[in-house]
């Protein structure tokens, strides 16, 4: 699943930074989970 995320951002957005391959889910406060856990 968050593969499929990570390559439709790749196609999309400007290239411009180095982006980290995660892919956030949910958060609260400054705790963020990701799809794998």
């Amino acid at each position: 699943v968050s593969t499929d995320w990570i390559n439709l951002e790749k196609t999309y957005y400007a290239q411009t930074v180095r982006r980290q391959p995660i892919v956030i889910i949910r958060g609260k406060g400054s705790t963020v989970w990701d799809v794998d856990g």
